[in-house]
């Protein structure tokens, strides 16, 4: 998983706003499967047992089981119209049957 410079910026920003120094982000399944997946982000100073948490650019990010392999190959970015998540597994992929 890789997150851009400007979506590690924003959660940066988003930390600060809402948490505490030792925050950082927590990403989850937040509706559908692989094929449609919705994400959903909080901030939090820990996971949820068993989400894995690594540390990326000097922020701690958090994922659930589910959300760790959908985002293996995917990039985290930030523009004004919020985040987006590209390479995803393509709809056709076994995870939609």
């Amino acid at each position: 998983m890789e997150i851009t410079k400007s979506a590690v910026a924003e959660f940066k920003k988003i930390i600060k706003e809402n948490g505490g120094k030792d925050s950082g982000i927590r990403i989850f399944i937040s509706g559908g499967g692989c094929c449609g997946t919705s994400f959903g982000l909080e901030v939090t100073e820990k996971g949820e047992p068993g989400e894995k948490a690594i540390t990326k650019d000097g922020i701690k990010v958090f994922l659930s089981k589910e959300a760790e392999e959908i985002l293996l190959n995917a990039t985290i970015d930030s523009s004004s119209e919020g985040f987006k998540i590209s390479g995803l597994p393509a709809s056709g992929s076994s995870c939609c049957s």
